[in-house]
């Protein structure tokens, strides 16, 4: 059986940070095979006080703690891997409940040797909230199922060897640093995949409210873009993309004065808001069909409007970075530690 360290990064999560730990612990897996390396990111809460007590409680399972300066969630993640010895490093979210059997899972899909880069099954772990389940079946489950490259950040592992070269970017202190960091390593391994591992299963909360939803495409759109410019050589594609984009947003503006617009504008209009749909075109009717089946026809007709909404919070916030002049830089730092046991 391989060597695994998990490692769990947190920033103020006194109300999850127990419930996380407690699912690590229970893992089915020999202790003496895997470590958990859990990094405060100098949390302001109470949450390294949790941790703190919640090892003395737990000393047949191997946590170890690390307080750092605070530095985002990239930096925490990259002390962890400088802290890690072994030769499987998994990353959870410190919101999220484990499932006992994924180091198994994990072993079993890394024991082919061509695995680099896995990544495995997210569910939610709010259910009892209609508004997260609603937000689930519109818009994670169709993204998760449908996505080329579905990496995530709360369930995604990585052979060691990969850290020998690649680390992740400074700049993502939240969201967005899984996506870039397979882009950095994609860029010169063409052919390198992200190996999916359906029985590999993390439970993490989703959006509760649709305006929190909103919120991360938003933050999402503009990581876009980011990701756009910083790594791809096409002109073309980059300045076409965004384009769209902004012609398709136009739609909207041009709909609210559509009394003192010409028709034909109107119709120009009209089509790129297709076209800028067509691409999503199966995420949107997956969202809407799901749905459809687990809470009826008139949900569904609300998630496509909710949905279309979202695209269109995602594409303004892709196009901030345009005027803001917002880019990624080449920096992947370590943090300085305060405290460890």
């Amino acid at each position: 059986m391989k060597f695994i360290t998990i490692v769990v990064c947190a920033y103020n999560e006194s109300l999850n940070i127990y419930y996380c730990l407690k699912s690590l612990a229970a893992i089915d897996y020999p202790v003496n095979k895997f470590e958990v390396i859990i990094i405060d990111d100098d949390s302001e809460d109470e949450t390294l006080d949790i941790i703190k007590k919640f090892i003395v409680e737990n000393k047949h399972i191997n946590f170890k703690f690390y307080k750092i300066k605070h530095g985002g969630l990239s930096i925490a993640r990259n002390t962890g891997v400088k802290i890690s010895k072994n030769e499987i490093i998994l990353f959870v979210d410190a919101d999220a409940i484990i499932d006992k059997d994924i180091l198994n899972q994990y072993n079993i899909g890394f024991a082919n040797t061509d695995v680099k880069i896995a990544t495995g099954k997210v569910k939610n772990l709010n259910l009892e909230n209609k508004e997260a389940n609603f937000i689930y079946s519109m818009h994670n489950y169709p993204s998760l199922t449908l996505a080329t490259n579905k990496i995530i950040g709360a369930n995604m592992a990585f052979k060691r060897e990969i850290f020998n070269k690649y680390l992740f970017f400074d700049f993502f202190v939240s969201r967005g640093d899984e996506t870039a960091i397979i882009k950095d390593i994609q860029k010169d391994i063409p052919k390198l995949k992200v190996h999916y591992f359906d029985k590999a299963i993390v439970y993490n909360e989703t959006a509760n409210k649709i305006t929190e939803w909103l919120k991360k495409m938003y933050i999402e759109g503009q990581n876009s873009t980011i990701l756009l410019y910083f790594f791809s050589d096409k002109f073309f594609l980059k300045h076409f993309t965004i384009l769209i984009k902004f012609i398709y947003l136009s739609f909207y503006v041009i709909a609210i004065f559509s009394f003192i617009i010409p028709t034909y504008v109107i119709i120009i209009a009209l089509l790129f808001f297709i076209l800028r749909n067509f691409f999503r075109i199966k995420y949107i009717l997956l969202g809407v069909k799901t749905v459809f089946i687990r809470y009826g026809f008139l949900q569904s007709i609300k998630s496509f409007f909710i949905v279309n909404l979202g695209i269109m919070i995602s594409d303004i916030g892709s196009l901030i970075p345009i005027f803001t002049g917002k880019k990624l830089i080449r920096k992947n730092s370590f943090g300085t530690i305060y405290t460890k046991n």
